[in-house]
Parts: structure tokens; C-alpha cells; sequence
């Protein structure tokens, strides 16, 4: 019977089946002998599908291995990551510091010779423009109520600088702007550049899509407050309340410097005359990475708002280096305001010397009737002349606080940023990442205020425009900058002989109160025009749309 029961067990085990069930259907007195094989077939069963404590621990142990190996990679990448960052910023901070051929080896010189050249692209003269220096004995002089009113600039600007200015239409002049003054300019200019971003999301020209040639363009920079502890016009609420006039250095550098002394005398004003002069615009520009730059023009009246007939001068203040390698700068077509061809530059762009005497009644007179290219097409409107003017051209080797004085008829144009120099400043700006660095790389600015001087007698246009002071009562339109004031306000400061203290007293009035609503209609005005204005940007991407100009002999 036993050997049966084993032989039953082996065939149950080679069937893969267990022979439990059999076993149970025996008797009782084969109990322990049935219990003790099915321990048996449980051990069995236990060592064929468990590793042994042996593997599990050579397991666990490997494990623990590759993680401590792995740990201690990821801190030498880390470390490594860190250090290369380190001396990545290094590099560019000495590479800063060295010229544009320095910084490309001698061999690779030979291969790149467009990106090594020292002189740019946009500038072919072989000399160097001069930049007159002067040296101001009065101290502080842009501080006092009366401006600079005691400075004999006739005792600064020398017979040689007169003669030029009056062949060239161009000066420049360094040690103008005093060092206190330069710095206080310095900052509101970027208290300036904080609020227009503020305007906009926060977002800068650089990381937006936002088209232009400028960064920042702002008209108006000295009737803006731009310190500490100023309020904007629309908190003044009581009428019983005098608005204080918080302290401005556009206000400083526009009115009571030396610059509008010099101004007066390279226009030949004479205080035997009884001739004054007036601040008739201010514009605050900061030029960016951006490659569009209008091309040679005049002013019309958006930046020049006085009637042809009369003369002008405007001072280009630098508030940055603007080396000629850099680009960024201001070129200017020298002798071109006395050039016989100039009159044919004027109607080929539509000057405002070709406008009718009563202006233009609406925004649909306005760009269909005007004549001419467009103020910025000259290029393609007048290849002939544009090259005349390329020949001329003149860009100064500027530093911050020089100032270039220029007549209101001589053609200029903005000066891009060399492309190599764009490209390097791209590199850091988009490999930075908030690392060691205290702060992201600075923008890529070259910042100016230009200010349009002008005798009280000149002239206000007549018809359609965007001027302020006409916007705040029409019948500013066609009056001296004089009357205006006398009548409206001081829209027009003067500045030479001496700042009008009854004038600036009314300033702070004029820029609470009439300035907001005026404001606020030159931005209807505009969303007239800008049907049109997108339109004209359209037919300039058409090719053929600009017609060449034909002189008229």
C-alpha cells in the first residue's frame, strides 16, 4: 500500500497537479505522514519562486552603489554648470573692454574683415569731425531762476565755430552741460524710460514686438514730472489748490543752461533787436537694437510746429558714449540747408515747405493731397539726391553731455546700431538666466534730448494737426509763439535772454490743467489719422508704390 500511495504521488507531481485531494481521502492513521509531505511540497514550492537573502541583499546593495555614484555626478555636473557660468560672464566683461578688431584673433581677421572693421559700415568720412570744446567759468548756472542769463556766449563761440556752423549747418560742441547737471539728466531720463515701460505691460522694446525706430520717444519731456514726490496732472482736484512746479532737468537743460545762450548767438539774435527766443519742442529719444531708421528728412510739423518762414536751431544733447564704431549715433548731410539741389529734396519728400498756407483740413486732406514721397522715402524718391547726401554725410565721435547744434532746414537721419555690435549684445541678453549675476545685462541704448529753438515771432501752422496748443484753443493756430503766450499760457517757455519768471510760474497751471485735455485730443486725432497712416505702411512693402522723383528744372 505504501508503494502505491508513492507511486500516486510521483505521477500526481510529474502531471504538475497536486495530489492533496488523494491524500486527504486516506485514513486517519496515516495523518502525520500526509502532513509531512505537504510541508515538504510547500518548501519545495517556497525555494523555487523566492531568491535566496543573499541576492536580495546583493540587489539592495547595487542599488544603493548607483545611487551614491549618480548623487555624486549630479553635484560635479552642478559644480561644473557653475563654473563655466562664471567664466562665461568673465569673458564677456573683458571682451567689453576691448576694441571691435580685439576682439576677434588675428586669424580669423582674415576672414571676417566686414565684422573687424573699426569704422562701421554707415560712415565713410576719413576724418574725423571736429568737436569744439568750451569751458563755461560760471558754476551752477542752470540753478538759477534767471538761467544762464549772464553768460556772454559770444565769449564761447569763437569766429572759426560761427564760420562753420554757418557753411555746414552743423556744430558740435563739448562742456556745455555742467557734470551736476549731466548726472541729475541722467537719472530723470531713465525715470522716464521706467514710466513709458510702465505704460506698456512693463515690457521693454527689446523683448516686445512693438515697432518703431526708437525704443523711447517721448515730445514734451520738460512739462513732465519726473521726481520724487510728484503727482500726476489729474490728482490736482481743487481748483483752490496752486499746483507746484516740481524741479526738472529737461527743464534745466532747455531753459536755463548754456545751450540756449549758445543757440541765440549761432542764430545771430541780438538783445538790441528786442528779439527773444522760445523752446518751440523737445523731443526725448532712446535708440535700441531696432534696424528701421527714417532716412535723410526735415522735420515736419510733428517735431518742427512753425511755419517755414521762420528760422530754428535744435540742440541734440548726448546723454550716452556714442563711439562712431558703436552706431546708434546722428548723421547729418553737412552744407545740404544751402545746397542748390535742396528745394528738389523738399518736394521730393513732401517738406513743409511744399504744404498750402492754410494748412490741411482733415486727416483724408492731409495724405491725399499732400505731395511728395513721405518725410523718411528720399532713398527711393531721389536716388541722385540721396546719394548727395551721403557724400556729405558727417557722424561725430560723440560723448555723454556733447551737444550738436544744427539749422532747422540741414537733412539728418538716425544712425543704426552696427549689426556685430547688436549681435554681441543679443548673446548676453539671452544666455543670461538670473545666475551669479546681480543683474541682467543693460540695454542696448543710446539716449539723446533734442530741443527745437525758435524766435518769439515765428509763426504757429494753420489747418489739421496734432499741435498741443492748438488742440487747446484753435485760435492759436496761425499767431506768433509770443501771442500764444501772452494769451494761452507759456506752451512756448523762452529762454534767451533770460527765463520769464511770470512764465514759469504759470507753467505748473498749464501743465495740470489744460495740458491733460489737450493731451487727451491729440489721441482722437491720432485715431483719425491711423487708417491712413496703415495704409501708407502697406504700399511702402509694395514694391513700384514709391514713384522716383523728377527735378524741376
Amino acid at each position: 500500500m505504501t508503494m502505491g500511495r508513492c507511486e500516486e504521488k510521483e505521477t500526481a507531481r510529474a502531471r504538475g497537479r497536486s495530489p492533496e485531494r488523494k491524500i486527504h481521502a486516506t485514513n486517519g492513521s496515516n495523518g502525520q505522514r500526509v502532513s509531512r509531505v505537504q510541508s515538504e511540497l510547500n518548501d519545495d514550492s517556497s525555494r523555487s519562486h523566492s531568491p535566496s537573502d543573499d541576492e536580495q541583499d546583493r540587489s539592495r546593495n547595487l542599488w544603493n552603489t548607483n545611487m551614491i555614484l549618480l548623487s555624486v555626478l549630479t553635484v560635479i555636473l552642478a559644480i561644473l554648470v557653475a563654473r563655466f557660468k562664471i567664466q562665461l560672464s568673465e569673458y564677456w566683461e573683458e571682451l567689453e573692454n576691448l576694441s571691435f578688431n580685439e576682439r576677434i584673433p588675428a586669424k580669423e581677421q582674415k576672414r571676417m574683415p566686414v565684422v573687424t572693421s573699426v569704422v562701421p559700415s554707415d560712415y565713410t568720412s576719413a576724418d574725423e569731425p571736429t568737436v569744439f570744446e568750451v569751458s563755461i567759468v560760471e558754476k551752477n548756472c542752470h540753478l538759477s531762476d534767471d538761467g544762464c542769463s549772464k553768460l556772454d556766449a559770444s565769449r564761447l563761440i569763437t569766429e572759426e565755430m560761427k564760420s562753420s556752423y554757418q557753411r555746414d549747418g552743423v556744430i558740435a560742441i563739448r562742456g556745455l552741460v555742467p557734470a551736476e547737471l549731466s548726472s541729475s539728466l541722467d537719472t530723470d531720463a531713465s525715470n522716464l524710460i521706467k514710466n513709458e515701460n510702465g505704460k506698456n505691460g512693463g515690457t521693454t522694446r527689446q523683448t516686445g514686438s512693438r515697432k518703431g525706430q526708437f525704443h523711447t520717444a517721448k515730445m514734451g519731456a520738460l512739462f513732465l514730472e519726473l521726481r520724487k514726490g510728484s503727482k500726476k496732472a489729474n490728482d490736482v482736484k481743487s481748483e483752490a489748490v496752486q499746483p507746484q512746479l516740481i524741479p526738472s532737468a529737461f527743464r534745466d537743460v532747455a531753459l536755463r543752461s548754456a545751450i540756449p545762450q549758445v543757440a541765440a548767438e549761432l542764430m545771430g539774435l541780438s538783445e538790441n533787436d528786442e528779439t527773444n527766443m522760445r523752446m518751440l519742442r523737445d523731443v526725448f529719444i532712446a535708440k535700441d537694437d531696432g534696424e528701421y531708421c527714417c532716412g535723410w528728412h526735415v522735420d515736419d510739423y510733428g517735431y518742427w510746429p512753425a511755419n517755414p518762414s521762420s528760422d530754428g536751431i535744435n540742440a541734440w544733447i548726448a546723454l550716452d558714449d556714442m563711439p562712431i564704431e558703436k552706431g546708434g549715433g546722428f548723421a547729418l548731410a553737412a552744407g545740404s540747408h544751402s545746397a542748390d539741389w535742396r528745394m528738389d529734396a523738399h518736394r521730393a519728400v513732401g517738406a513743409t515747405t511744399t504744404y498750402p498756407p492754410e494748412g490741411f483740413q482733415n486727416a483724408a486732406d492731409m495724405f491725399e493731397n499732400r505731395t511728395g514721397a513721405g518725410t523718411c522715402n528720399i532713398a527711393t524718391a531721389a536716388p541722385e539726391i540721396f546719394s548727395r547726401m551721403e557724400e556729405s554725410k558727417r557722424i561725430y565721435n560723440i560723448r555723454a553731455g556733447d551737444v550738436i547744434f544744427h539749422t532747422r532746414w540741414l537733412f539728418h537721419r538716425t544712425v543704426p546700431f552696427e549689426r556685430n555690435v547688436v549681435q554681441h549684445w543679443l548673446g548676453k541678453y539671452r544666455d543670461y538666466r538670473g545666475g551669479h549675476e546681480a543683474a541682467p545685462p543693460s540695454p542696448l541704448l543710446h539716449r539723446r534730448y533734442s530741443v527745437r529753438y525758435a524766435p518769439g515771432t515765428a509763426e504757429l501752422p494753420r489747418g489739421y494737426g496734432t499741435e498741443l496748443s492748438i488742440l487747446s484753443d484753435t485760435n492759436n493756430a496761425g499767431k506768433s509763439l509770443d501771442d500764444v503766450v501772452r494769451s494761452d499760457g507759456p506752451w512756448y517757455p523762452q529762454c534767451w535772454p533770460s527765463v520769464n519768471s511770470q512764465e514759469m510760474k504759470q507753467l505748473a497751471e498749464l501743465m495740470n490743467k489744460k495740458l491733460p485735455k489737450a493731451i487727451a485730443r491729440q489721441k482722437e486725432r491720432v485715431k483719425e489719422m491711423r487708417p491712413f497712416l496703415d495704409t501708407i505702411a502697406r504700399e511702402r512693402q509694395t514694391p513700384g508704390r514709391i514713384k522716383p522723383f523728377t527735378a524741376i528744372n
